[in-house]
């Protein structure tokens, strides 16, 4: 499972997310797929939830692109301490 530090703060819309830094005043931005994968995180708390929600959103696109992009997503995402395990 995972949860938003505490020292970041997300706003979403249609086109993406924007994830800001409260420390450091820095600024990430995710396109749709990537507020999905971020969002799922932590609605759901699994990368597999997460692969299955997006296979189903993106049918054309295989299960091992979506897996990749989802485990690198949530690998810089921990790295950047934006998302932690709990």
């Amino acid at each position: 499972m995972f949860q938003l530090n505490k020292d970041f703060r997300l706003t979403s819309s249609n086109e993406g997310s924007v994830i800001l830094d409260l420390k450091s005043g820095k600024y990430m931005r995710l396109n749709r797929s990537g507020k999905t994968v971020l969002e799922s995180l932590l609605d759901n708390g699994t990368i597999e939830t997460c692969i299955i929600q997006l296979s189903q959103q993106y049918p054309t696109t295989s299960v091992n692109r979506i897996q990749k992009d989802v485990e690198n997503l949530t690998n810089e995402l921990l790295a950047q301490r934006v998302i932690e395990k709990i």
